[in-house]
């Protein structure tokens, strides 16, 4: 994954969290999120940064629960990336509208 993909998967993340809160992700919440794309485990990203990994996981459960009530499924760390991928993928693609409208 570039970090262009992982960019986009955290602005992803943030703009969800933010409609939903009303807050931004913080930095701490941004670096598991890193980790998680990166197939790192809770004790892996807890010991990077200094973390208990049972700490990394309660918060990175509570983001994940934001991003399942979002986007109307179970997100979880397995299927993390492809979620998000799924989602942009809606987002940058043309409606059957645009479409339509192209065509005339």
């Amino acid at each position: 994954m570039t970090s262009r993909e992982q960019l986009e998967y955290i602005w992803l993340v943030d703009s969800l969290v933010l409609s939903e809160t009303g807050k931004h992700i913080d930095s701490l919440t941004r670096k598991i999120i890193e980790g998680i794309l990166t197939d790192n485990t809770y004790s892996e990203i807890g010991e990077k940064l200094g973390y208990d990994p049972g700490y990394i996981s309660d918060k990175t459960r509570i983001m994940l629960r934001i991003l399942s009530k979002k986007t109307g499924e179970i997100v979880n760390k397995q299927n993390f990336s492809w979620v998000l991928e799924r989602v942009l993928n809606v987002a940058h693609s043309p409606s059957i509208i645009n479409l339509a409208n192209i065509k005339q």
